[in-house]
């Protein structure tokens, strides 16, 4: 509770930590809506040589190792999720 306790005006706590969250809750809508986007992208659609078995694509673990490094797609996701851990982890890190 160092944020509650330590904040300049501690009237406007209930504001702040109602905006961390709602911050924290948009990082995790957007990473999952682009996740989805990624999924349905054409790129996707053709799969990959390696990732294949009889037409139907494998889907991994993580779905980020199932595109080309230099994937677009794929780099906008994991960016979003490392801007997403940086929000999130104050607020778990303090809470």
């Amino acid at each position: 509770m160092p944020i509650l306790a330590n904040a300049a005006e501690p009237e406007k706590n209930l504001r702040n930590v109602g905006i961390g969250y709602f911050m924290v809750f948009m990082s995790y809508a957007i990473v999952g809506t682009l996740g989805y986007i990624a999924f349905s992208s054409s790129e996707f659609d053709e799969g990959h040589a390696d990732n294949t078995y009889s037409g139907v694509i494998k889907l991994e673990d993580n779905f980020l190792n199932m595109f080309d490094y230099n994937s677009v797609p794929a780099i906008l996701v994991r960016s979003l999720i490392f801007g997403q851990l940086m929000c999130a982890y104050p607020l778990v890190n303090h809470f």
